[in-house]
């Protein structure tokens, strides 16, 4: 009775959280775009469209989502780096695979429903994004049932409720479905079920039934073909256990035998889908991208705030603790210490080793249920300790919730864009409701802006306003805003990644001539002609020496703080990273620390990189030096 309740409990604060989450936050967030968009496309084309070997390429275009259409088109682009004239999906199909069951549910219904079937609206977007609340529910379930063979009923539920609440998995199962996490989590903890039933019971049904699991998680994330080692290594944790998972191996030689043949069940289409627009069985999709084996960046990964691990998944720092606990899950300590480290190496060799397009390092998810057994272990070891300590583990907890829910509260509303993020930045937004123009500068640079009512004015180091007679060229023009104003600005032509030197600020140093300050102010005026990406044209000052060499290097993005700091925007004072303003002149400003290694004849540079090519105009560079009262 007491278990029943424990467990109503607990279920009833993760739907109040989830519930509040949503009602507060109210987002329009959508799946179909990038990794989501690519592992789905399978689905629609093979239903409904009829352009497997052709995603991009619709009949009826008119009635297909934009981002849908420019997504696809983008694949054609792949396959022509790769020498194939077809659209190439780099994503095989297993996400697919697993979504296929809510896919054809949300397709029987509009096809009773709608006159327009398309396979990207309508019920199709909600059937793919309960699927994903399901894949967790399911996978949680199955952990449960692991994790009570080992632990208490009440620290197997809480260890559960505690990843869910306080790591990124809230996120990905609240906001962005469609991915290849939710499904793998699943599998994961699936894979963990039938590893103890396979050591309880020896069935072969099992047995067969993980070569399958396996041979799913190996089609949609071939590199995690190292799960094989959890029903290999389950159990061995001495020499007489070692014997007996041999002895086990040899007498299930022919299950084993047909469970490598259902491994390959479905990864054998997937081969073929290869063949048939590629020419080759087997095919790497993902083009240049690849892994750096010999340049893992497994610290930035597990602790950077652009997102690594811990610090978009908290109260995996219990989960840690618990690894020295490990008397009560002696069977799967060696699993836990080959596929931890193994799986960190190899997924922080990826070249993109901060996995953008997601709240924190996404793939560490689907070691969540193997991770979840050391939690349990830790919490029933805190469960027996005196009231204070219980306390103290019970505030902790509650305050890496609260840190979760309010970064997935910023993200979800554009506030935080954690693929980018840095610690200062983070840490200063955290539990806010809104951010600030200074909140946004750190973002792009790492820098905590100081308070202005705290600076003195000490003296101006340079100033560049394209006025000067003698430097006139075809790219200082009258500003197409002010027909009055007798003043030329610096027109940044389409095309142009720089100023070619023309626009701007260049300042030699010279010893002394930071005076006293403590803070250099870098500003200029900015006029956007076109919506662009937040990254698409960097005002940047930096210090470098005679050899090329960069002393120091600071990119503030230009298109989404235009009209912000000085309020000549409507949307000033609702910040975020999707806010964009075109055709009015506004002045941007940030602050960095005064160089403190600096040397005769270095030069200082106040300039604009313009890396999309677009047009722009600028005036009025300025360095400025201020310290503090």
């Amino acid at each position: 009775m007491r278990n029943r309740i424990y467990s109503i409990i607990v279920c009833i604060i993760a739907i109040a959280i989830s519930l509040f989450y949503k009602t507060s936050c109210n987002t329009d967030y959508t799946w179909m775009y990038g990794d989501a968009l690519g592992y789905y496309v399978y689905l629609p084309a093979t239903f409904i469209h009829g352009n497997l070997l052709n995603l991009d390429e619709f009949s009826d275009e008119e009635s297909l989502p934009v981002r849908v259409i420019g997504d696809t088109r983008s694949m054609k682009q792949a396959g022509a780096l790769v020498g194939i004239d077809r659209a190439l999906n780099q994503y095989t199909y297993g996400v697919a695979l697993m979504e296929s069951p809510f896919f054809l549910i949300a397709h029987a219904y509009e096809k009773l429903t709608s006159d327009s079937v398309n396979g990207y609206e309508g019920a199709y977007i909600v059937l793919i994004q309960i699927s994903s609340i399901i894949f967790i529910l399911m996978g949680c379930f199955l952990t449960f049932k692991v994790l009570r063979r080992h632990f208490d009923h009440l620290p197997s539920l809480l260890s559960l409720l505690l990843i869910y609440l306080g790591t990124h998995l809230f996120w990905f199962t609240l906001e962005q479905a469609g991915m290849s996490h939710q499904p793998l989590f699943f599998l994961y903890a699936l894979l963990l079920y039938l590893a103890v039933k396979i050591h309880e019971t020896q069935k072969n049904k099992c047995i067969i039934l993980t070569g399958l699991v396996l041979g799913i998680i190996t089609l949609i994330r071939p590199t995690d073909i190292i799960a094989v080692s959890i029903p290999l290594l389950y159990g061995v944790y001495n020499k007489e256990t070692l014997q007996n998972k041999l002895k086990l191996l040899k007498k299930k030689l022919p299950a084993i035998g047909v469970a490598v043949i259902v491994f390959l069940l479905p990864i054998v289409p997937q081969l073929l889908y290869w063949k048939a627009l590629t020419g080759e069985y087997i095919f790497y999709s993902y083009g240049n991208q690849e892994f750096h084996w010999m340049h893992p960046q497994i610290i930035k990964g597990l602790f950077y705030f652009s997102n690594g691990w811990l610090p978009y998944a908290p109260m995996m720092l219990f989960a840690i603790a618990g690894l020295v606990v490990f008397k009560r899950y002696k069977n799967w300590l060696p699993v836990i210490l080959v596929l931890l480290p193994v799986y960190i190496y190899i997924i922080y060799s990826w070249y993109c080793y901060n996995y953008i397009n997601g709240m924190g390092s996404r793939p560490m998810i689907h070691l969540y249920p193997l991770l979840a057994i050391p939690l349990a272990a830790f919490i029933q070891y805190i469960s027996r300790q005196h009231i204070i300590v219980k306390s103290v583990f019970a505030t902790v907890s509650v305050f890496f919730i609260a840190v979760i829910f309010s970064l997935t509260t910023l993200m979800a509303k554009g506030m935080l864009r954690s693929e980018e993020a840095n610690a200062k930045y983070v840490l200063g937004v955290l539990f806010k409701d809104n951010i600030t123009y200074k909140d946004f500068v750190t973002y792009d640079i790492g820098v905590t802006q100081p308070d202005e009512n705290e600076l003195i004015y000490v003296g101006l180091l340079g100033n560049e306003d394209h006025d000067n007679p003698d430097s006139l060229t075809a790219h200082f023009v009258d500003d197409p805003n002010n027909e009055d104003s007798s003043d030329l600005i610096y027109h940044l032509w389409k095309g142009q990644d720089y100023d070619n030197g023309q626009g701007r600020l260049e300042v030699p140093y010279k010893e002394g001539m930071f005076k006293n300050a403590d803070w250099v102010k870098c500003s200029a005026d900015f006029m956007p002609t076109s919506f662009t990406r937040r990254d698409s044209k960097i005002f940047i000052f930096e210090v470098q020496n005679e050899d090329g060499t960069y002393k120091k290097w600071y990119g503030c993005k230009i298109p989404d703080k235009i009209g912000l700091p000085d309020s000549t925007c409507e949307h000033a004072g609702s910040f975020n990273f999707f806010h964009n303003e075109v055709w009015i002149w506004s002045k941007l400003y940030f602050y960095v620390p005064v160089p403190k290694t600096i040397d005769e004849e270095d030069i200082i540079r106040l300039y604009i990189w313009n890396s999309d090519r677009g047009e722009m105009f600028f005036d009025d560079l300025t360095l400025e030096l201020y310290k503090e009262k």
